[in-house]
């Protein structure tokens, strides 16, 4: 988006395109001055105020942004836009023409996030497969004997032997392909150029969305979610804390606080302590002293 605002990349004004300008401005697209309006939020929105260092920020890039290319930066971002593509497996807007392979890729990748029909309804994921079926197995397995489920099949049950509950033989068939499922889930290799592209690394790893797990598998797990401890000893949600506070100072955001970098939740950590607890009475022996 950078890119294209850079280069003042348009299209022509439709009768489409004046349409909803006039529903959403309160005057005239044409005289808006947005260097000003950058500033105008409704007092009910402003949860999170822009601090003095945003303003000057603001106000320099504003400057900035009006120069030619200086210094080849708007093709070092488009190049970046390139790999950017290629590491979320062109689940984004391809920086190519309609012929291009990476638009043509793009555009396969559209029903993983768009649910209604026509585009009138689209979601920030594909979904919470993973989440949904994760907490379905841990109610079962409270539940024990007494919940009842149908149509399901036997290596989750398996696993669920182990903790010696949810072993009513009804159940059997769903446990089975629940374990499958979460099998299938795991991701197994990183995202290409992670680092490069800011990622951080999955191996081991259950995204949120879309044969018994072995004891490597397992161990790839702890090993990631090792890795994401957060100096306060807690987890966040994703990744871990990986810039200062201060950065909040450049929340672009008004309506959203402390979402310029990772924070620890007690909730993250506590799942993470759970599975940690649960692992080291099957493997007692495995990074024990991290661990405990």
């Amino acid at each position: 988006m950078g890119y294209c605002y850079g280069h003042r990349i348009s299209a022509e004004v439709t009768p489409l395109i004046e349409q909803p300008r006039q529903e959403l401005y309160v005057q005239p697209f044409e005289t808006i001055n947005w260097s000003k309006a950058r500033n105008n939020i409704a007092e009910v929105d402003l949860y999170a105020p822009h601090t003095k260092i945003l303003n000057f920020c603001n106000s320099i890039l504003s400057i900035y942004e009006k120069l030619p290319n200086f210094l080849g930066i708007r093709d070092i971002s488009l190049q970046e836009s390139y790999e950017l593509d290629e590491n979320t497996d062109f689940l984004d807007i391809a920086p190519e023409g309609p012929d291009s392979k990476a638009f043509k890729l793009s555009k396969e990748r559209l029903i993983d996030y768009m649910l209604g029909p026509e585009g009138m309804m689209m979601c920030g994921t594909n979904g919470t497969q993973v989440w949904d079926n994760a907490l379905i197995v841990l109610a079962v397995i409270e539940a024990g004997s007494n919940c009842v489920l149908s149509n399901l099949d036997a290596q989750l049950f398996k696993l669920v032997l182990l903790i010696g509950l949810a072993d009513d033989p009804s159940n059997h068939q769903s446990m089975i392909h629940a374990l499958e499922f979460l099998d299938d889930a795991q991701i197994k290799k990183n995202p290409k150029d992670n680092e490069r592209c800011y990622r951080y690394k999955a191996l081991g790893a259950w995204g949120f969305s879309t044969h018994l797990v072995s004891k490597e598998r397992f161990c790839q797990t702890v090993d990631i979610l090792l890795s994401m401890q957060n100096t306060d000893g807690g987890f966040a949600s994703y990744e871990r804390t990986r810039g200062l506070k201060i950065l909040e100072w450049l929340n672009p955001a008004e309506v959203f606080g402390n979402l310029m970098i990772e924070h620890s939740y007690p909730e993250c950590t506590a799942c993470v302590l759970t599975a940690l607890n649960t692992f080291q009475k099957w493997y007692p022996a495995y990074r024990a002293d991290e661990i405990k």
